[in-house]
């Protein structure tokens, strides 16, 4: 029996199998680069697993030193330039708080407009609704059922002859009050004092009878 230190080992066959076993595993591995010479550069060629954080910065020097990727890296360098972090988000009460606080802000601000109208009401002595009256010209009921009527061409000519006659309702612009304010607010003060007066006697022929029963002194 030979040694297996005496048989000579062809280094083609030899390559062969160990390419025929590698075959056997479907997986992938990815192969460590073949120089290992130490840089400070990082290389497009040399993105291994395992190895550090890549670096924007070291690959784009990489890439403008070639002509052919001059323009990645000028849009890698002007996409960097305009990405901003951006901030963090406030929390959900903080942002409520902020939305409350501009909200009453608003609403104050539209509010405000009715301060000279609300004065004014306070301080007046009465007020009459509508504010605003619009004097509108009541139309007689004959003349507004004359426009639904249709006029025979003698009636249109008798009317030019002799026109008819439209009744003007007297309309009396200053109207008379039997009362004043200030009568009216006694009568109403001497209103609720009979009111009160018939409530109290109400009140006590009931507690009166109440006491007469006999449910009462049991």
């Amino acid at each position: 029996m030979e040694n297996i230190e005496d048989v000579e080992i062809n280094d083609l066959e030899h390559s062969k199998l160990l390419n025929a076993v590698a075959k056997l595993d479907k997986t992938q591995h990815i192969k460590c680069p073949t120089r290992n010479e130490p840089t400070n550069l990082s290389s497009e060629f040399n993105l291994i697993k395992g190895s550090s954080k890549l670096d924007i910065n070291k690959v784009v020097k990489v890439l403008e030193n070639t002509a052919h990727h001059v323009q990645i890296g000028k849009k890698v360098k002007k996409t960097q330039n305009k990405s901003n972090v951006l901030s963090k988000p406030i929390e959900k009460p903080q942002a409520e708080r902020i939305k409350r606080a501009t909200g009453y802000e608003q609403t104050k601000k539209r509010l405000s407009r009715w301060d000279a109208v609300v004065a004014r009401s306070r301080t007046v002595d009465f007020v009459s609704f509508p504010l605003k009256s619009n004097s509108k010209k009541v139309q007689p009921t004959k003349e507004f059922l004359s426009k639904f009527k249709i006029k025979s061409p003698l009636e249109l000519e008798l009317d030019e002859i002799d026109p008819p006659v439209i009744e003007e309702e007297s309309e009396e612009e200053d109207q008379v009050y039997p009362m004043s304010y200030q009568e009216m607010l006694e009568q109403r003060k001497n209103l609720a004092k009979l009111r009160a007066q018939q409530s109290f006697k109400a009140a006590k022929a009931k507690r009166q009878s109440k006491i007469k029963s006999k449910k009462y002194h049991r």
